[in-house]
C-alpha cells in the first residue's frame, strides 16, 4: 500500500516505450513495477500482499508517501532516491547500483533494515534499536565516512551520515564498529563498539 504524492519508477529503456511510471493517487496498492510497458499512475488493487517490490533498471525516486506491506524491497540499478516517507513495514531492503540517497524517513516500526549501494547518503533518520544486527548499511569500500553527521560533502563508496542520522535518539556513529571507520584516528564519538557488538553493522556491496 502507498499512500502520498510521488513515486516515479524511471526504468532507463528504449524511449519508444513507457521509460517512467507515477503513483500519486491517494491509496494504491501493487505487487512489483518490473515492466517495462507496464503504466500504474492509476492502478489500484485492495489485495494485500506480504511483499512490495519497487523495480528499476535507472532510477526509483519515492517523496512524500507512505508505504505499507509486510516486506518492502526496492531496488534499481542507478540512483535511488527517497525523502519524507514512512515505512509501515517489518522487513525493508533497498538495493541501489549507484548513489542511495535517503532523508527524513519514518522507520520506527521496522525490525530488520537491510540497505546497500555504492555510495549511501542519509539525513534527518532516527534508526531504532534493532538489536546487534539489525541494521545493516552496505557501501562499495564497506567503511563510514569520515566527519559524520558534520554535513561534510559525501565521500563516493562510503556510508555517510551526512546530518542528523541517529541511533535511537543518540548520535548514530556511536553504535558502528570502530573497524568500518574511514579515519580511524579522528573519530568522533565512536564509542567503543567492536563489529560483534555493533548495532548498526557495515558491509561492503
Amino acid at each position: 500500500k502507498v499512500q502520498g504524492y510521488s513515486l516515479k519508477v524511471d526504468r532507463g529503456i528504449d524511449p519508444s516505450l513507457i521509460d517512467s511510471s507515477t503513483i500519486d493517487s491517494p491509496s494504491t496498492d501493487f505487487t512489483s513495477i518490473n515492466s517495462p510497458s507496464t503504466d500504474v499512475t492509476s492502478a489500484a488493487d485492495t489485495t494485500s500482499y506480504s511483499r512490495l517490490a519497487l523495480r528499476a533498471l535507472n532510477q526509483v525516486t519515492v517523496a512524500s508517501s507512505t508505504i505499507e506491506a509486510p516486506h518492502i524491497f526496492i531496488t534499481a540499478g542507478n540512483n535511488i532516491n527517497i525523502t519524507g516517507t514512512s515505512f509501515n513495514v517489518d522487513k525493508l531492503e533497498i538495493i541501489s547500483g549507484a548513489v542511495a540517497n535517503l532523508s527524513n524517513l519514518n522507520l520506527s516500526n521496522l525490525t530488520e533494515i537491510n540497505i546497500g549501494a555504492q555510495t549511501l547518503i542519509l539525513s534527518d533518520i532516527n534508526f531504532p534499536d534493532l538489536g546487534v544486527g539489525g541494521i545493516r548499511l552496505g557501501s562499495r569500500a564497506g567503511t563510514l565516512a569520515a566527519a559524520p553527521n558534520t554535513e561534510a560533502a559525501p565521500s563516493p563508496g562510503q556510508v555517510n551520515f551526512f546530518k542528523n542520522v541517529f541511533f535511537d535518539g543518540n548520535p548514530a556513529q556511536e553504535y558502528v564498529s570502530h573497524e568500518v571507520w574511514a579515519d580511524k584516528d579522528n573519530q568522533v564519538d565512536a564509542g567503543t563498539n567492536s563489529n560483534a557488538d555493533s548495532k548498526i553493522q557495515l558491509y561492503t556491496k
